[in-house]
């Protein structure tokens, strides 16, 4: 090949042509010859090539370069997966399957959620299946049947976490036919304590412990019956604070254990959740200066079997925190004119004043009855724990401390609590005697001739708690 219009001939020529290749070069875009030293020389230049949205509908083979012997080859389109349509416009998830060498359009799971169809599989060492939410969130595992939520296992639910590995706790909970939560668990599992807790009485053998056994219902109840242990009360006294031992309790209806896990303080302020919180529930007159009885409450919420400590002037019908549904009476304290608590000790259902306390001096003897209150809690029936004093002034007289359940009667020879005359000048006796809810007992004297005085001193009380209710 030459160019006439040349006066040098260039050692090499690039010429733009239309190869039929291989064979020639005619009809062809996207194709560089050069000729260098007697050698034509084939450049593909792809950036010519035109970029088609599909293969014609004629075209059966593509052109193939194979680099281990530097040389072209047709491969039929069908190799190729040629005519694979576009995946569904559904805005679903696909991806490519090797169905029957087809290499079609497959439905897959979006990573932001989505219903699947088949079995889910995970096959390796230590396979670990994991639900994390933001603080306060529900980790749920649903049950379902025709859509209608049957169980739901929460492997944390919305409580709080507050340190002490409280909160994020454990349930199985029911549903009903029409896909609403049944209000209730039929199993707990409490992190903190890694206990579990079971609805309802079994009248079965539950498996789930080494030696199987069927828990047997106490007074009907599915609780040991006006059941009280630990709870012990304790104040240093001329303060605020006093604070309750670890304990367990029935409730006030026999219905429902609550336990104290750890032992708690609380105070004459309005009730607050917490150790070192008020423990006031407003019943009556608001708490003041005038030494009066508290009663103390062990109380709990059934939706998070939270156990809590109040105060009230109600040994019956304390006003409960919201939320609190249950409630036993474990005791009672009594403030000074500065609203502190007075000091004492307790020991069972036994409760003794730190300081004893004198009641009464220098009362004339009266063989009219009459009711006499004395230092023990009021509200409720207790043992009066005392000595009663007698002195002669003059003739000979008998005393007799008897409680208004009771019928009232006259002191004599062998009914009495004490005896003075003229031989026997003062007398002091032990008394234990049941009052009425004012704390009162019924006092009568009896003699040819009333002419003493007697007087009463209160060591502590007796406090039953309920226990026989």
């Amino acid at each position: 090949m030459s160019v006439p219009f040349l006066s040098v001939k260039p050692r090499a020529i690039k010429l733009k042509v239309l190869p039929r290749f291989p064979a020639n070069v005619i009809g062809r875009n996207g194709i560089d010859v050069t000729k260098d030293g007697g050698n034509f020389i084939f450049d593909l230049d792809y950036t010519d090539f035109p970029v088609i949205g599909a293969l014609p509908p004629a075209a059966t083979y593509a052109l193939i370069y194979d680099p281990a012997t530097g040389k072209y080859a047709q491969a039929p389109i069908s190799l190729l997966g040629a005519n694979i349509p576009e995946p569904p416009a559904d805005s679903a998830v696909y991806g490519r399957a090797n169905t029957a060498g087809t290499g079609a359009w497959a439905r897959a799971v979006a990573a932001a959620g989505d219903a699947m169809t088949g079995d889910l599989t995970i096959n390796k060492i230590n396979p670990s299946f994991n639900l994390d939410t933001p603080p306060g969130g529900v980790r749920n595992i649903n049950g379902k049947n025709a859509g209608l939520t049957r169980w739901a296992l929460q492997l944390g639910g919305g409580d709080p976490e507050s340190g002490g590995n409280t909160g994020s706790n454990f349930y199985l909970l029911p549903y009903t036919d029409t896909g609403a939560w049944a209000g209730t668990m039929a199993l707990k599992g409490t992190r903190a304590t890694g206990l579990l807790e079971v609805a309802g009485n079994p009248t079965a053998a539950l498996g789930i412990a080494t030696k199987q056994y069927v828990d047997a219902n106490a007074g009907g109840g599915g609780v040991a019956r006006s059941y009280l242990a630990g709870l012990t009360l304790s104040t240093a006294g001329a303060s605020i604070t006093f604070s309750v031992a670890a304990g367990v309790a029935t409730d006030s209806t026999n219905a429902n254990m609550m336990a104290l896990a750890a032992a708690i303080s609380k105070t004459t302020a309005a009730w607050a959740v917490g150790s070192g919180a008020g423990s006031f529930d407003g019943t009556g007159a608001a708490p003041s200066a005038t030494a009066d009885w508290y009663h103390v409450h062990l109380i709990k919420r059934t939706d998070t079997n939270v156990v809590e400590v109040l105060t009230s002037r109600s040994a019956t019908a304390p006003t409960l925190p919201s939320g609190y549904t249950l409630f036993r009476r474990i005791g009672a304290l009594k403030t000074n004119g500065s609203f502190q608590w007075i000091k004492f000790s307790q020991l069972g259902d036994e409760f003794l004043w730190d300081v004893r306390v004198t009641d009464f001096t220098n009362v004339v003897c009266s063989t009219t009855p009459a009711l006499f209150a004395f230092s023990v809690p009021t509200g409720v029936q207790v043992s009066v724990l005392g000595y009663v004093r007698m002195d002669y002034t003059g003739g000979a007289t008998s005393i007799l401390l008897t409680s208004p359940d009771e019928s009232s009667q006259a002191a004599s020879a062998y009914i009495q609590n004490g005896t003075v005359s003229a031989s026997l000048s003062q007398a002091v006796n032990f008394v234990q005697c049941r009052t009425n809810t004012s704390a009162q007992l019924r006092v009568v004297s009896a003699g040819g001739t009333i002419n003493a005085n007697w007087g009463f001193g209160t060591y502590g009380w007796i406090d039953r708690r309920g226990r026989h209710a």
